[in-house]
């Protein structure tokens, strides 16, 4: 049968706009179809389920509930091996968190254990029946009933600090529903929740408001009326002191003066202002306590409006000494309700039964932490034996016993004779003594400290902030397991701080940040938190280390509940840490490619943010990609997807960038990198290549050494084929440009690497190679070998289009006396040929022609061939390497302009490009052949059309 609660649940599911409607599942209007969905809803403990919602185009949105944390995973895990990606919109343990109209209603039902998602609908009703079967033939198991409270305080607590109303009172009724609190407690709960939501009106209306004036109460309940009676009192008046002092005296004193028995640890801002309003009323003044603020709120923003409170009639410099001095004086202030001066008092004077009972009755009503450190503290330093039975006398004085003493030594009890524990008055303290108290008492002491402990004298005590972080390092499964449930209330400990953030507590930041992030269960309430705490460690700046360790974490916790919620969160994070300065990028790259990674995949992510985002944090210049790929030393796959993305037109390449690069290449070629950063250099370097040798000074002189190194790379990381090859060849052509000294030696480099099948494909280039060497004094004998071993195993596999090149070999091999018997080959192979006077270059109309080459000789010698082959053409031949106004007369002049990229400055291509009457040509290299080879396919395109 389906609880209340259920039904009222169903109800409101099962409601318009859902085309499925809930008096028709009752009454069996859609026959049995609908039990297996509802069945495991049954009883007082239902279990995890799915309903299907009908949208209006009667598609289907299918909602997997649950109502704890272990059920919830467990719901994850049995839709993702019965769904998964294959008829559904989930991916892995991901779904399309898209906003749904019953997304309310479900979070409140079940506590936010629930995800929804869509697909082929008949085939996931079909998979969801095959699991309820399996489900109801499994053996049954006990019901999970919640017997611990401080799991659900820790979500009460999550709640609150995310600003989630409705899953905050949540807690509180399961709380209530399985007797984990009592009636007093849950009032207390739900004024802390209205308080931390700011519900002001809500607070000072609430029906219980009488019976807890009345009663005492913790300090964070205090705290929390305090404040609404501010916000709805006083605020509007802060520019009117009197206005102020009066409305608190006719108004608010009247009704509130229990509230101002003890200000104990409290220090909002608003608190004070309250409380030096009670100082200062002129019937009752009280000057330690104006004087205890004053020096509390000394820097503070809120001093000036303090002293201007203390300003009027009431105003009174000297500080009066207590006269009250006697047992039975202080007696008489707690009959009076007086109880923080009478414990004041008390605890000065000297140990006895009476002083006890009144120990115990103040540090009951009062119900502070410090307040109850003192009297315990007192109580186990007294040197006789204190007999209980003579002590706690009255109903009354047994509860103020339990009250203090429940929590700090669940052995004690009015039949032992003395109490030996003490309670911890700081969170060092607590720490320290965590071994003494169970899991739930250490939560409920953390919960209380976070409000009720002093700030001031630890805080800014470096020797305590240094034990705290020692502490919080401590591995054991003790502090691990007691910090899972307790780190939330230490983050509000430290966020409520007057002066958050603090600079110099900023690697205590880390630290409960790291901590706060291991324990985090996948939450979007965690996820906000975390989300704070995120944007102000990186507004303090964090060193390398930190920022690196932050990064690490965050990318291990994105791999373990990426969504689209998180993707929310940490996308405001991913754009502030590219506004600021990055001490460690590699680290934060890791998380981009992640978060990179399933973003691309799920349409649902946004794009369009994500774009905008990623365009900032991904590296855009060469120097800074090899830069994280040479300090990678694990986790640096995700660089072999990024190399394309470099955008090479936008890249300023100074001096100091091609020094650094040029360090990381030595490295490389001195010490093997693993093979997996081999992998990437092998797919980086040749795009790399082609921003050297097109960027617009190439070559630069003081960048031979780069030229050199980049070399040497090509040869020993990337492939043997046509693209390497040609990327060497533009390479040493500029290297030789600027340093022709160093041919014979690249020649050798060449020669050695150049030891592989010949492939026909590669002739071309290969003739490019040798051609090139040659003109800067390479001996012919040098390369005769590798004109042997190229044209000797290729010469009689030639194609008809490369008749041309056939010619250019031949000149080659008799210059570097080549092998006779090959070149008689060849040049029979020419006179075989049928002569074809359809020479391409005898097409061309006369015209001027400008060859814009520093390489001097084969530019000469392109210009003759072109010259003899058509009489018609003038060639002019233009080495310079700057604009020029004879480059620039070149250019205008010229009919047609070849451009050698390979081997010219890109600052004479830049300087020329506006004064050129026609579009340029380029040719593959800047040797003879390259040259004409271009030309002629030139003219052919003209004949063509």
């Amino acid at each position: 049968m389906l609880s209340q609660i259920v039904q009222d649940f169903l109800k409101r599911f099962y409601a318009l706009p859902n085309l499925l409607i809930w008096d028709k599942i009752n009454t069996g209007d859609y026959g049995d179809r609908f039990k297996p969905y509802l069945a495991r809803l049954e009883g007082e403990y239902p279990t995890f389920t799915i309903l299907p919602y009908m949208e209006q185009d009667k598609s289907f949105t299918w909602f997997a509930i649950a109502f704890n944390e272990n059920s919830f995973t467990q719901v994850r895990e049995v839709i993702r091996s019965f769904v998964g990606t294959t008829y559904s919109s989930m991916d892995f343990y991901q779904v399309d968190n898209f906003n749904h109209i019953q997304d309310e209603n479900v979070r409140n039902f079940t506590n936010g254990h629930f995800f929804k998602f869509r697909g082929n609908d008949k085939a996931i009703g079909q998979k969801v029946q095959d699991l309820f079967r399996l489900l109801r033939e499994r053996p049954e198991r006990g019901v999970s009933i919640p017997t611990d409270p401080s799991p659900l305080l820790r979500t009460f607590e999550l709640a609150l600090q995310a600003g989630e109303h409705g899953l905050a009172e949540a807690q509180i009724v399961i709380l209530e529903r399985h007797n984990l609190i009592d009636p007093r407690n849950a009032l207390f709960m739900r004024i802390e929740m209205l308080s931390r939501l700011n519900c002001w009106k809500e607070i000072l209306t609430h029906p219980q408001m009488e019976d807890l004036l009345k009663s005492p109460r913790p300090a964070r309940v205090t705290e929390g009326i305090i404040r609404a009676v501010y916000s709805e009192h006083l605020e509007t008046l802060e520019s009117d002191s009197e206005s102020m002092k009066k409305v608190f005296s006719e108004e608010i004193w009247p009704v509130y003066q229990s509230l101002f028995r003890v200000r104990g640890s409290l220090t909002h801002p608003h608190v004070l202002m309250c409380f030096m309003l009670r100082s200062v009323m002129s019937e009752e003044p009280m000057y330690e306590l104006r004087n205890e603020i004053l020096s509390l709120a000394s820097g503070q923003a809120i001093e000036p409006l303090l002293r201007s409170l203390t300003n009027g009639s009431t105003s009174i410099t000297e500080t009066l000494e207590m006269a009250v001095f006697t047992l039975e004086e202080a007696k008489s202030l707690a009959d009076y309700s007086r109880y923080e001066e009478a414990f004041k008092l008390a605890v000065r004077l000297p140990l006895s039964k009476e002083q006890i009972q009144l120990l115990l009755i103040c540090a009951y009503e009062l119900q502070d932490l410090t307040i109850d450190k003192q009297v315990v503290d007192l109580i186990s330093q007294s040197t006789t034996i204190i007999d209980w039975k003579l002590i706690l006398t009255t109903r009354h004085l047994r509860t103020c016993f339990e009250y203090l003493y429940s929590s700090n030594d669940k052995k004690s009890n009015i039949q032992e004779s003395n109490v030996s524990a003490t309670l911890p008055g700081s969170w060092n303290e607590w720490f320290d003594k965590m071994e003494d108290f169970d899991i739930n008492q250490a939560t409920m002491l953390a919960r209380r400290g976070a409000v009720e402990w002093h700030r001031d004298g630890f805080l800014d005590n470096s020797a305590e902030m240094e034990k705290f972080k020692n502490f919080l390092k401590d591995g054991s499964k003790t502090t691990q397991d007691t910090l899972n449930l307790s780190m939330l209330y230490l983050l509000r400990f430290f966020s409520e701080d007057t002066q958050w953030p603090r600079e110099e507590l900023k690697d205590t930041y880390g630290e409960l940040h790291r901590i706060f992030l291991s324990h985090m269960q996948g939450t979007s309430e965690e996820m906000k938190i975390s989300s704070v705490w995120l944007h102000t460690l990186l507004n303090l700046g964090l060193p390398k280390d930190q920022y690196r360790s932050l990064f690490e974490d965050l990318t291990v916790t994105w791999r373990k509940y990426a969504s689209r919620e998180y993707f929310s969160t940490l996308v405001p994070v991913l754009s502030q840490s590219a506004d600021i300065p990055c001490p460690d990028l590699l680290s934060r790259c890791r998380l981009v490619h992640q978060v990179q990674d399933l973003a691309s995949k799920n349409k649902n992510f946004g794009i369009e943010e994500w774009a905008e985002v990623e365009d900032k944090l991904i590296p855009k210049d060469w120097d800074t990609y090899f830069g994280l790929l040479h300090s990678a030393q694990n986790d640096y796959q995700f660089l072999a997807d990024w190399y394309e993305q470099i955008q090479n037109k936008d890249i300023n390449w100074t001096p100091t960038s091609a020094l650094r690069v040029n360090d990381y290449f030595i490295s490389w070629i001195v010490e093997e990198p693993e093979s997996i950063k081999r992998s990437i250099l092998a797919r980086a370097l040749l795009p790399f290549v082609q921003f050297i040798v097109q960027y617009r000074d190439f070559p630069r002189i003081d960048d031979v050494d780069l030229y050199e190194n980049l070399a040497e790379a090509l040869r020993i990381f990337s492939s043997k084929n046509e693209e390497t090859l040609q990327g060497l060849i533009k390479l040493l052509d500029g290297l030789l440009l600027k340093k022709p000294g160093e041919a014979d030696a690249q020649w050798r480099y060449m020669k050695e690497w150049l030891t592989f099948q010949p492939i026909l494909r590669l002739l071309s280039s290969i003739f490019d190679c040798m051609e090139l060497f040659r003109d800067y004094g390479v001996p012919g004998m040098e390369i005769k070998p590798v004109w042997d071993e190229w044209v000797g195993r290729l010469y009689d596999k030639f194609e008809k289009d490369m008749d041309s090149l056939r010619d250019y070999l031949i000149l080659l091999g008799e210059e570097v006396s080549g092998n006779y018997d090959v070149l008689e080959m060849l040049r029979k192979q020419v006179q075989d040929i049928t002569q074809d006077n359809s020479d391409p270059l005898q097409k061309l109309q006369s015209m001027k022609i400008t060859i814009f080459s520093c390489r001097e000789k084969a530019a000469n010698r392109a210009a003759d061939q072109i010259m003899k082959r058509n009489s018609l053409i003038t060639v002019n031949v233009c080495t310079s390497d700057r604009a020029t106004d004879q480059t620039t007369a070149y250019a205008r002049n010229s009919d047609l302009s070849i451009v050698v990229t390979a081997c010219i400055s890109h600052a004479l291509t830049y300087g020329i490009k506006d004064h050129l009457s026609y579009e340029p040509i380029y040719p593959r290299s800047s040797g003879e052949a390259g040259i004409i080879t271009r030309l002629e396919e030139y003219a052919m395109s003209l004949n063509a059309s």
